[in-house]
C-alpha cells in the first residue's frame, strides 16, 4: 500500500485487516490528561453534529466513546455542565477564540 495505492483497494485491506486484528481481540489503552479529555471530547461533539454523519457506523461508535468521556470527565458541576452544552450548536465558541 502507498499513495498510489486506487482507494477501493485500500478500503478493501483495510476492512481485512481491521477484521482479523478484532478478532483475534487486540485492543489498546489510551491515557490521556484532563485537558486532552476535553479537547477530544469537544472535537468529537463538534464532528457528530456534522448531518454527514448521521446513521454512520462509526459515529455511533464515537457517539459511545465521546458519552464515556462526558461521564468521566463530568465528576464536577461546571466541567459536567460545559460538557452537557458542547452537544448544543448554541454554546459553540467563535473562531479565534
Amino acid at each position: 500500500m502507498n499513495a498510489s495505492t486506487p482507494q477501493n483497494e485500500v478500503e478493501e485491506q483495510y476492512m481485512a485487516e481491521m477484521r482479523e486484528r478484532v478478532l483475534a481481540g487486540e485492543t489498546f489503552v489510551l491515557e490521556m490528561d484532563l485537558p486532552c479529555v476535553a479537547a477530544v471530547l469537544a472535537m468529537l461533539q463538534l464532528a457528530l453534529r456534522h448531518p454527514g454523519t448521521a446513521g454512520m457506523l462509526a459515529a455511533q461508535t464515537a457517539r459511545r466513546v465521546a458519552c464515556s468521556l462526558e461521564q468521566e470527565l463530568g465528576r464536577t458541576p461546571a466541567i459536567a455542565e460545559a460538557a452537557r452544552r458542547g452537544w448544543l450548536e448554541e454554546y459553540d465558541l467563535e473562531l479565534g477564540r
